[in-house]
């Protein structure tokens, strides 16, 4: 009660008080340092498995399963949930603040060995990584020019990449967008239902013949040269001419017999990226705030004075966040 009568007694000096809280709050944001890339550890390790050519369903059964119960066992582990979308999975193992995720990243690696031996031999290897800000691009190039997209990103992929990874500080140079060369097989069901052929007879078929395989040496007049037998298709009229199964007649059914093979480009997947205004959000919510408040107190002079107190602790806050140097976060455009 004492306070309140001084402030009711001493309303300049009070207001004056306020006033300097609001500078000093306004200065010290202004002052805040920005930082793009703070330094936080998010308490969540990744986990991502593709299985190529396979729907979401299957390969929730045969890959989400098997992972997700493996690393169910993680010590320190707070749950674990997977996003799942055509040929591939990413699970997401999710620790407590403060876990440490140099250990819980070994422990992942560890269990994820375990998963591997009840795993498709075509399924690729688990990769676990640990999120970390500093992964996230810090500047983003685009490339035009007079050549359709197919050439654009040969172009980009074989050329400017690889210079700018040459470039000193740069780890790693990420190309995306345009067309890229994709040999589509589409099969048609009723002719391997005649030649009784399944689908991973097919597959079988194709990776054999697709294959590169070192043949040893050969020494030559004092000279040692190294032999490589090479399978790997070079053309699609090579593919359409695998042969995949043999009829009944002896007679060499090729892959063009029961399927389309086309030269194409892969599908395109957009991504819409939807950033939301904070400061619309924390001026929607104060107006919210006043709205409850008036409902509930009826009084128009009451709510006032609350709905002040609320920006002015918010702006005080900048003044002990500016002294304990901490740093105001800025989202990077693209």
């Amino acid at each position: 009660m004492w306070l309140t009568k001084i402030a009711i007694n001493r309303r300049i000096t009070f207001i004056m008080i306020f006033l300097i809280i609001v500078c000093l709050g306004l200065v010290s944001l202004i002052n805040l340092n920005i930082d793009l890339f703070p330094e936080i550890t998010f308490p969540v390790v990744g986990v991502i498995t593709t299985y190529q050519g396979v729907g979401p369903e299957d390969v929730e059964k045969i890959v989400a399963r098997p992972i997700e119960g493996a690393l169910s066992t993680v010590s320190g582990m707070k749950d674990v949930i997977s996003i799942i979308r055509e040929g591939q999975v990413m699970t997401l193992v999710r620790f407590n603040w403060g876990y440490d995720m140099d250990v819980a990243v070994t422990d992942v690696r560890d269990k994820l060995g375990l998963a591997e031996a009840f795993l498709p031999s075509d399924v690729s290897k688990p990769l676990a990584i640990k999120f970390d800000p500093s992964m996230m691009p810090i500047m983003v190039i685009g490339v035009s020019g007079r050549d359709d997209l197919f050439q654009l990103r040969n172009i980009t992929d074989e050329k400017v990449a690889p210079h700018l990874e040459r470039l000193e500080g740069v780890a790693q140079a990420w190309v995306w967008g345009g067309l890229e060369r994709e040999i589509q097989i589409n099969l048609n069901r009723d002719k391997l239902i005649a030649y009784n052929i399944s689908p991973r007879e097919i597959t079988n078929a194709i990776q054999s013949a697709n294959v590169s395989m070192p043949g040893g040496s050969v020494k030559k007049g004092g000279m040692e040269f190294i032999v490589r037998t090479v399978g790997e298709y070079s053309s699609v009229d090579e593919i359409k001419n695998t042969t995949v199964s043999v009829s009944q007649d002896g007679t060499p059914v090729l892959l063009k017999d029961v399927a389309t093979v086309l030269d194409t480009f892969k599908e395109e997947v957009s991504s819409i990226l939807v950033e939301k205004n904070v400061l619309n959000s924390l001026l929607e919510g104060f107006l919210l705030a006043i709205l409850v408040l008036l409902i509930f107190l009826r009084n128009f002079r009451s709510t006032i004075i609350v709905g002040l107190a609320i920006p002015i602790s918010v702006i005080a806050t900048f003044i002990v966040m500016n002294g304990m140097g901490c740093t105001r976060y800025r989202n990077a455009r693209r």
